[in-house]
């Protein structure tokens, strides 16, 4: 997939751009589960046979929860998702999230220039830290993750500065792979709600930053028996 630059737009004579700008502006950083890797695909419980039938003719970011919460609420969003990508440590791939989210494009080394951009959000939701936990390697320390995650908000916030809101989602992972990898799907979330709490309390003290909240979805997403489809 190369990049493409949009230069302009040539309207038929007689037509005009309607601004049709949302009030409110979403930001969301995170891994597959933002970038909608597989959205399209046939409904599948996701082994190895299942991942690797997937490509890129079945992601669309249209069809993510994060594009369909921004038409519900009547808002822009920006989505910063790489699939595979950890805090710590990513399931596949080089970069973590961290050093893709000041990028201008993921698999390049360019920086984006926050100071100057006319874009910024109310909100930023990160829904990240599952491919630590449940990617395949032993998952790290809580002290690491923690740390991480930390240094994380730490660069989103120097970046979206208050009173821009931070929501850190706790991924809903009750699918069967992850289940025998060990997640527990009760309200409580097992390892990963124990290492993200820690995360968002460890960065309050030590910022006294009080827009960042922990967020559980536990019981109110969950995915389908099925596997799920968007058709």
């Amino acid at each position: 997939v190369r990049a493409a630059t949009l230069h302009g737009v040539d309207l038929s004579e007689g037509h005009a751009l309607v601004d049709h700008t949302p009030p409110r502006r979403i930001e969301f950083v995170g891994d597959s589960n933002l970038a909608a890797f597989g959205v399209l695909g046939a409904p599948s419980t996701i082994g190895l046979r299942g991942l690797f039938g997937l490509g890129l003719s079945q992601q669309s970011i249209r069809h993510s929860w994060a594009h369909m919460l921004c038409r519900m609420c009547v808002a822009e969003p920006c989505v910063i998702g790489w699939s595979g990508v950890g805090v710590v440590q990513n399931a596949i791939g080089k970069h973590r999230i961290a050093e893709i989210y000041e990028r201008c494009l993921g698999n390049d080394g360019s920086r984006f220039d926050f100071a100057t951009a006319a874009w910024s959000p109310q909100i930023v939701c990160v829904d990240v830290g599952a491919n630590d936990v449940y990617g395949g390697r032993a998952p790290p320390s809580e002290a690491a993750f923690v740390d991480a995650y930390v240094a994380l908000l730490q660069l989103i916030r120097r970046h979206r500065p208050q009173p821009c809101l931070m929501l850190c989602i706790v991924p809903r992972l009750d699918t069967p792979v992850y289940l025998a990898a060990g997640y527990r799907a009760d309200d409580d979330g097992g390892m990963m709600q124990s290492y993200l709490g820690s995360a968002v309390d460890a960065y309050e003290r030590a910022s006294g930053d009080q827009l960042v909240r922990l967020v559980s979805i536990a019981g109110v997403f969950a995915w389908p028996a099925a596997g799920g489809s968007v058709a």
